[in-house]
């Protein structure tokens, strides 16, 4: 397993070594021959088309979060159009991306969800499932189907990829996720722009880990995914481990009802959206 350090240090030397040019597929290969390989595996894969867009930008600390180079040549390896514009594509970003992050933001560095073992411990599955190496299957589809069963089952495209063959851990595909403890803060507002009027939902999953020895407090797994018709409707944008105390500021009551300041959060990106925020309806629902 490489350490975090040295996922940095690889990143670094990557960039520098490529001086104006991009990341050659050989140099990064040859650096990170297992994210490579799977990078090739999620190739053409349908879990890959069930994430939105993302922004390449921490509000917090106020700078890029993952070198546009690094981002370039992952997309290149997975066979998919990494970049739109001002967005990213989501998962590419969230996972492998985050890995070669040199960020140090107010919450750490991003790519310690997926070098440590907190979703893992707090959902009761074997270690190395939903890490940067897991025994099986690829980060990427291992993660889209662990948030997938959570976030999208109310998704049409969801229920085509998850029938696939996908490379993902034989684990998860025998795993309860119904049996789950979460809640859902729904924030529905309408988006108006030059390609007119469409509703927009932003979701937040809170799945209730859990308790590790590792933690003193309670933990909680966050899935935010965005319905947008032009998205063709839901889509995964990120995922991360939070504590109790954040998901009670998230669902304090005075928060909830209509005519509520919503804006998108974690990066998500959506087309036409202004900046700050618009007013619309935010609700909670109980699993």
């Amino acid at each position: 397993m490489i350490s975090g350090t040295q996922y940095e240090r690889i990143a670094r030397r990557l960039v520098d070594e490529s001086r104006k040019g991009r990341i050659t597929t050989c140099a990064f290969t040859a650096a990170v021959p297992t994210i490579a390989a799977q990078l090739k595996r999620d190739a053409g894969s349908g879990l890959l088309k069930l994430w939105g867009r993302s922004r390449n930008f921490d509000e917090f600390a106020q700078a890029i979060i993952v070198h546009p180079k690094i981002l370039t040549v992952i997309g290149t390896l997975a066979q998919e159009k990494i970049r739109d514009g001002q967005s990213y594509h989501a998962g590419l970003i969230h996972t492998y991306g985050y890995l070669f992050s040199w960020l140090q933001t107010p919450f750490g560095y991003k790519r310690k969800r997926w070098l440590n073992h907190t979703i893992e411990d707090g959902l009761e599955l074997p270690r190395r499932t939903l890490t940067a190496e897991p025994r099986q299957g690829t980060l990427l589809q291992n993660v889209t189907w662990c948030l997938g069963q959570i976030a999208l089952q109310d998704c049409r495209q969801w229920k085509r990829a998850s029938a696939e063959n996908s490379d993902i851990a034989e684990v998860l595909r025998n795993y309860a996720f119904a049996a789950l403890k979460s809640s859902r803060i729904t924030e529905d507002v309408t988006v108006t722009d030059p390609g007119g009027k469409r509703r927009i939902s932003l979701r937040t999953d809170m799945v209730e880990l859990q308790a590790s020895g590792r933690s003193s407090a309670p933990q909680s797994l966050v899935v935010y995914s965005a319905k947008d018709p032009r998205l063709g409707g839901v889509r995964l944008i990120s995922t991360f481990t939070t504590e109790a105390a954040h998901i009670h500021e998230l669902c304090q009551l005075h928060a909830l009802g209509r005519q509520q300041p919503i804006r998108p959060r974690y990066n998500c990106y959506i087309e036409g959206f202004p900046n700050g925020t618009l007013l619309g309806h935010r609700r909670l629902t109980q699993n």
